[in-house]
């Protein structure tokens, strides 16, 4: 595995993934969807990892329409955020897995199979609060 992928998904331990300038912020340098991917990734789990960050409940939805993915066209929420109440994620988190050789950090494929692949059916609301980016 691409050893600068596989550091960042083993170092990055915050309950959000997907605020790409956030993410540079943190980091220190600008951030690209290349920095995440890695194609020899394939765990067995791959589908229901996908499907979990696809089911999961919206914790935050903007008056934004969906956009075609820059990069292969299909179309994707730019304005959707979803959680299980413990982790929160971009829309295109799901997408960017399944068609473009994305990682996921190590502690959202522990916490996804820890909860057996499936997610809560609501989460608190007060929970967007704790999670969002600083």
């Amino acid at each position: 595995m691409n050893e600068r992928v596989r550091r960042f998904a083993a170092e990055w331990v915050r309950p959000w993934f997907g605020f790409w300038d956030k993410e540079a912020e943190v980091l220190g340098h600008p951030v690209a969807i290349e920095d995440h991917a890695d194609p020899t990734w394939q765990p067995p789990d791959k589908a229901s990892l996908i499907e979990y960050l696809r089911a999961s409940p919206a914790a935050l939805v903007g008056q934004v329409e969906e956009q075609p993915c820059r990069r292969c066209g299909r179309p994707i929420h730019p304005a959707l955020y979803l959680s299980d109440g413990d982790l929160l994620w971009t829309d295109s988190a799901a997408h960017l897995v399944e068609h473009h050789d994305f990682v996921l950090p190590d502690h959202f494929v522990r916490a996804i199979r820890s909860r057996h692949y499936t997610p809560p059916e609501d989460i608190d609301p007060g929970a967007l609060d704790r999670l969002w980016p600083q």
